[in-house]
């Protein structure tokens, strides 16, 4: 949004909006924030939507939208695109990563996507999961429904110093810094594989492996053994690291600290430390998944199964990476953000 705001698409004007009772206001004091102006020029007047608009909903609001639902309709007979972005299907395609009633409201959320004019995903794997979706349960949207694949971006800038961190954060650097450490960045949740990479990790510490995990990212739903785990690991602060509340420039310094990444997500729509990492020149280990496939091609070591394969993997890519023969992130690929928001407004756009 901040790049549409910048730099609108050619011939477009940006307008963010809220939601509200009667419908959705102009969310001027927020644009005024992210542009940094000392105060809003104008109060959040109603936004009145009108033939030839695009209206773009980029967040996850579950209740929100499906109570909108009539408002949606209304603003398509009106002539205005209605446009989604679907992240991912996973709590639908995947529930046992979720809580029980995930499922349904992401169904209900799905329910309205399906009668918008556009749905934008994050990758092609999530575009053919959302078309198969439509075709079994809105099979007479499957033809109306414009399904487009945008990636997400990372911005390429140099890495940051490491000023400004707190104390506990430059020692934790200090501990890294010419060791072997690997990192797995994002919540900690069912799907994401944590409980595999800590298996992994006992087992290579068990054959004599010195090498450290750093877990960065804060707990997330039904994982309360797992953090509890973590929390109180044997080997918590010497070779393994759980950092609940990373700030993005810790983050940005574990990625030039440690030497690889670990994705070991059973199942994502994107992968977002995959382009950050290698914006950041860090090598992956990543679960052979479709989606990992899309984004990080053949930068990446992939691996299957749980814990014991994983533990094979860093030693294969540990051997590897000694001779010099590792895969290694190609930043020439990666979008940044301005340019991933430009793809997508074009997509948003385009006359089929």
């Amino acid at each position: 949004m901040r790049a549409w705001i910048a730099d609108a698409p050619a011939g477009l004007r940006v307008e963010p909006v809220r939601a509200d009772a009667d419908g959705f206001a102009l969310a001027r004091a927020w644009t005024a924030r992210q542009l940094g102006l000392p105060r809003t020029p104008a109060p959040d007047a109603p936004a009145l939507p009108r033939a030839g608009d695009t209206y773009f909903m980029p967040d996850l609001d579950h209740a929100g939208v499906v109570a909108k639902r009539d408002l949606y309709r209304a603003m398509r007979r009106d002539g205005v695109r209605v446009a989604f972005m679907v992240h991912d299907l996973l709590p639908v395609t995947r529930p046992e990563f979720f809580p029980p009633h995930a499922a349904r409201s992401h169904a209900e959320w799905l329910a309205v996507v399906a009668e918008a004019d556009i749905a934008a995903c994050p990758t092609q794997a999530v575009a053919e999961d959302l078309k198969a979706w439509v075709r079994a349960h809105g099979p007479e949207r499957a033809e109306s429904l414009h399904i487009v694949a945008s990636h997400h971006g990372a911005d390429l800038r140099a890495a940051p110093a490491a000023r400004g961190l707190d104390r506990e954060s430059l020692r934790l650097l200090a501990r890294l810094s010419g060791a072997r450490a690997f990192l797995m960045v994002g919540t900690v949740e069912p799907r994401k594989g944590h409980a595999d990479a800590v298996d992994a990790f006992e087992r290579l510490w068990a054959a004599g492996g010195s090498e450290i995990l750093v877990i960065a990212g804060r707990p997330g739903w039904m994982v309360e053994s797992l953090v509890a785990r973590l929390r109180g690991h044997p080997e918590r602060n010497r070779r393994l690291f759980y950092v609940e509340t990373a700030t993005d420039d810790l983050v940005d310094q574990l990625y030039v600290t440690c030497g690889c990444l670990i994705m070991a997500s059973h199942a994502e729509g994107f992968g977002l430390p995959l382009v950050e990492a290698a914006a950041r020149g860090c090598s992956v280990i990543a679960r052979d998944i479709p989606v990992f496939r899309e984004v990080a091609g053949e930068r990446a070591c992939y691996f299957e199964g749980g814990g014991d394969a994983l533990a094979q993997a860093v030693d294969r890519w540990r051997r590897l990476d000694r001779r010099g023969e590792a895969p290694r992130p190609r930043r020439s690929g990666i979008l940044t953000w301005a340019q991933s928001a430009r793809n997508l407004g074009r997509l948003l756009t385009e006359e089929r």
